[in-house]
């Protein structure tokens, strides 16, 4: 099953810049995590409009050279928007952008929400979230596997596919 991920305005910033989830964030967008999860990046038109006033605020802080936020933007513009990222949801708000996905796959596929903020992520609670300032690639991929934490015990996986088998070769045998 696809796996739909939408990116707030923070994660594609850590995404671009570097800070404590860039490494999360770039080995979550990775080739081969997305050919392996089946895993889609959606973002919004309100994503887009913040990232850029975020990338100005960043250049009037001096926290970043005018002529990277330029180079970030153009990246983004001929590269990311549309190609990695897909742009759904024209002009709404990222609650109604994750509702109107959910209610498009019929209800059978819940997008995540990836965010570094802890108010946006308390805001959309009933999603999962995947933080990459705080999940590391293993966490991450449990979430993206619907699972909580790691099976500890092998013997138990055995145990279940040697009674699957068993069902399976009776069935056949009918």
């Amino acid at each position: 099953m696809i796996k739909i991920l939408f990116l707030d305005t923070s994660a594609l910033l850590s995404f671009f810049i570097s800070d404590k989830g860039t490494p999360a964030m770039r080995w979550l967008i990775s080739s081969d995590n997305k050919m392996y999860n089946a895993t889609r990046y959606v973002i919004n038109n309100q994503v887009i409009r913040e990232f850029e006033t975020e990338l100005e605020k960043l250049v009037a802080s001096k926290t970043l050279k005018q002529g990277t936020a330029t180079n970030i933007l153009a990246l983004f513009n001929s590269h990311y928007k549309n190609r990695k990222f897909k742009v759904v949801g024209k002009e709404a708000s990222v609650k109604d952008t994750m509702d109107g996905m959910y209610n498009f796959l019929g209800r059978l596929a819940r997008p995540v929400l990836v965010t570094c903020s802890a108010k946006q992520a308390a805001e959309h609670s009933e999603y999962k979230i995947i933080n990459p300032q705080i999940h590391n690639p293993a966490k991450i991929e449990l979430i993206l596997q619907g699972k909580n934490q790691p099976q500890n015990n092998p013997a138990d996986n055995a145990g279940f596919y040697q009674r699957l088998f068993k069902k399976t070769r009776m069935g056949f045998a009918l």
